[in-house]
């Protein structure tokens, strides 16, 4: 039987960096408690946008309006910070093999 993806997990998947706080159950929770605390976490991310899809996305709109200083790559910088936050939310560990 698969396991399910930790909370953790999941905003990394969503693209959300390692310091991003999703808080912790508390110490002494019954199993209930922490089952609630971890479904409300899965509720979070479910309704979040990822971070990273935000940057590249809102790149691509500025390059595209023209009252918007037309000196910046705008396409360029939206991947750019994509990338950044992508990276940001890897484990420190996986982080340094890749850079």
């Amino acid at each position: 039987l698969p396991r399910r993806f930790t909370p953790r997990e999941c905003a990394r998947l969503m693209g959300f960096p390692e310091s991003f706080d999703l808080g912790a159950p508390k110490p002494g929770d019954a199993p209930n408690e922490v089952n609630a605390w971890c479904r409300s976490r899965y509720s979070m991310l479910g309704n979040a946008v990822s971070p990273p899809l935000i940057a590249a996305l809102a790149g691509a709109i500025l390059a595209q309006c023209p009252d918007v200083a037309s000196d910046r790559d705008w396409d360029a910088t939206g991947r750019s910070v994509a990338i950044q936050l992508a990276l940001q939310a890897l484990p420190a560990q996986c982080r340094e093999k890749i850079l």
